[in-house]
């Protein structure tokens, strides 16, 4: 970005970020022959729907080789709807092409055996853990329902980010990073969280593609009130309860689940010797799982301590001062003044 002289500047180049905007528009010809590159140029051009189906193990002809190592990344985030308007928490869910492929000759009614190939991850920050939505989008970060809830530092998420999105190759360090394909529902809030935790933008140069549920759902003919499908919608199109959405691992979970439905539609059909409601239910307990090796398992946004979570802080605490001189008394019961949002 900055001058090689006083008076000579050379134009900048795009940052991966700008190109994760815009993933699509640039063409081969102007693209470096690289490996990545072959890979996001066989992507180029494809519907949402069949870069899903690939990165769920159906094979396409003339796919690169290093296709074949394809991750897929599902994310969510939620950030706090008033000022300042922080990151909270995130959802991540992550599979590997190659893990999913085993799957397929029998991917159990409704794909459960597909989704629980998936791992599941919910990161809340402590520094924000205690802004919670309740307005516009009201949330519930203590009920996720997917994986096991972990609070981490700033940079212990941005490691976590910075970590999943560089697997290595047939997960020998050294080997390279393997493709990455990002799906999301209404995708651009997530690549704006990327942004705000400061991750190294060399970090994402290998996310090959972008999909988004809404796209899919528009080219499958599912529907919603208008003309972006919301989640909840999408989960109500398949007789799934949307509970305590509006929470990052919740939501992940529910634009996988979504997105599954949608793009192998033909080969579930006849699988559903019992209801989406009843896998969802099941994968809930089966998620859990999983014990991430990140951050803390527990963080009271009520008083601050470190040895159990909000749901289970019983005890008195000193009411927060600044609720009391706003002469929110009922309030000020709720927390300790340094965990006030106000």
């Amino acid at each position: 970005m900055s001058s090689t002289n006083s008076s000579t500047f050379r134009t900048p180049s795009p940052s991966p970020y700008d190109e994760l905007d815009s993933v699509g528009n640039l063409s081969i010809a102007q693209a470096p022959e690289t490996s990545m590159e072959e890979v996001r140029g066989f992507f180029r051009g494809m519907s949402n729907t069949a870069i899903l189906r690939y990165g769920l193990g159906f094979d396409l002809p003339d796919a690169p080789a290093l296709a074949k190592d394809t991750v897929v990344i599902v994310m969510d985030c939620e950030k706090f709807e008033h000022e300042p308007r922080c990151l909270t928490e995130f959802g991540l869910h992550t599979f590997t092409r190659k893990e999913m492929a085993t799957a397929l000759s029998n991917p159990g009614p409704h794909g459960e055996n597909l989704l629980r190939q998936v791992w599941y991850y919910h990161i809340r920050l402590l520094e924000t853990a205690h802004y919670v939505n309740r307005t516009f989008c009201p949330g519930n970060p203590e009920k996720n329902h997917f994986g096991n809830t972990r609070f981490t530092t700033d940079q212990q998420a941005k490691d976590f980010l910075t970590e999943s999105f560089s697997w290595p190759i047939n997960n020998v360090p050294g080997a390279g990073k393997c493709p990455v394909i990002l799906l999301g529902h209404a995708v651009d809030n997530d690549v704006d969280m990327l942004r705000e935790l400061g991750v190294d933008p060399s970090v994402i140069s290998n996310v090959v593609a972008i999909i988004d549920t809404q796209k899919i759902a528009r080219t499958q003919g599912v529907h919603g009130r208008g003309d972006k499908i919301g989640l909840q919608a999408l989960m109500e199109h398949y007789d799934v309860d949307f509970r305590d959405g509006h929470t990052a691992g919740n939501d992940a979970a529910y634009t996988m689940i979504g997105a599954l439905q949608m793009v192998m539609k033909t080969e579930l059909r006849d699988n559903t010797t019992r209801s989406l409601q009843e896998i969802v239910n099941d994968l809930e307990v089966f998620s859990k799982g999983f014990h991430p090796d990140i951050g803390i398992a527990n963080h009271c946004t009520r008083c601050g301590r470190k040895d159990h979570n909000r749901t289970e802080c019983y005890g008195r605490i000193e009411r927060c001062k600044k609720c009391l001189k706003a002469n929110k008394t009922a309030a000020a019961y709720t927390h300790i003044t340094k965990l006030c949002t106000r």
